[in-house]
């Protein structure tokens, strides 16, 4: 007998299922081969925030080091042995900042910061965090941290930390984003398909993701929260208009293609099967120069009792 489809919770929350695009989305999908012939009930797992990628970084002075040291995926804390951290002066402007650009428009949901060790830890106590200019984050505190992550929430391209004691050094050692991304953001962002809410009417409060039309094909992409075998994929279109936007649009798993829709027929809620191993989900519009929106995302592993056909995970 075939088990029930598994529910993927938000954001490793254990209520709920997964939103993604300005559709429904949900994954069927399990965690370890073991689970295979497990049927005794639903599974329920997390999309996870990918790791967003940073490049093109500036600094408002330095002193030692450079400004990439702070993107070049060493978490190194002990600064002092080869001015691994960055490390700016602190006489050139009242407040010293550090910069990097995102390689697409994303949905920052937190910022991960590893302070130095070796010494002066003390110096990084006051500071704010922005996104495209606008603050999502702060720390003010008597106590040095060693690594320690911030709730972002915003969108943008261009991530900032400024140091607000005044005349004082700025040194990072290593920073890491975390959240979602699709091609492009006109209304809404690529969370609210991971965010819970299966609400399919769009245009209520932007409740679904929403690209522009402004690349060939526009995309949306998360992660999961471990390698899975990813069976069923379901989508929730939206329901209040232009629903028919989302009539040929390809479903991929770490690049590799696994289910694909093309028809004159728009649909409301459909179910996909995928049967790939992977990390990565994402849907490709394949109609060139369209909105591309999802309403919410799930996901199940389909299992049958005793099956013995699915590839392992490791």
């Amino acid at each position: 007998a075939r088990c029930r489809g598994v529910r993927l919770a938000d954001n490793g929350g254990s209520g709920g299922v997964c939103a993604l695009l300005s559709s429904e989305l949900e994954v069927n999908a399990s965690a370890t081969a073991a689970s295979a012939t497990d049927c005794t009930g639903d599974r329920v797992l997390a999309w996870k925030p990918e790791q967003l990628q940073l490049s093109g970084c500036s600094e408002s002075s330095t002193l030692e080091g450079n400004c990439n040291n702070a993107i070049d995926g060493s978490v190194d804390q002990n600064h002092n042995p080869g001015a691994v951290c960055t490390h700016t002066d602190r006489a050139t402007v009242a407040n010293e900042w550090w910069q990097a650009s995102m390689t697409s428009r994303a949905f920052v949901s937190l910022v991960r910061i590893y302070n130095r060790q070796d010494c002066c830890e003390t110096r990084l106590k006051n500071f704010a965090i922005s996104v495209d200019g606008l603050q999502c984050a702060s720390y003010n505190s008597t106590q040095a941290f060693s690594i320690e992550d911030f709730p972002c929430e915003q969108v943008g391209t261009t991530l900032k930390v400024t140091q607000r004691f005044s005349n004082e050094f700025l040194t990072l050692c290593e920073l890491q984003l975390s959240g979602c991304s699709e091609s492009s953001t006109l209304e809404g962002n690529c969370n609210n398909a991971i965010d819970g809410s299966l609400d399919q009417n769009h245009n209520a409060g932007a409740v679904c993701t929403h690209t522009q039309a402004t690349v060939g094909n526009e995309w949306w992409q998360a992660s999961m929260a471990s390698r899975a075998f990813v069976s069923l994929v379901r989508i929730y279109n939206r329901q209040d208009d232009v629903e028919s936007r989302l009539n040929n649009f390809a479903i991929s798993v770490d690049g590799l293609q696994c289910a694909s829709y093309n028809s004159t027929q728009a649909f409301s809620i459909k179910d996909f099967p995928c049967e790939q191993v992977g990390t990565t989900l994402k849907v490709t519009q394949r109609f060139s120069n369209e909105f591309l929106t999802l309403c919410e995302s799930s996901s199940s592993d389909g299992c049958c009792e005793g099956r013995s056909d699915r590839p392992s995970v490791s």
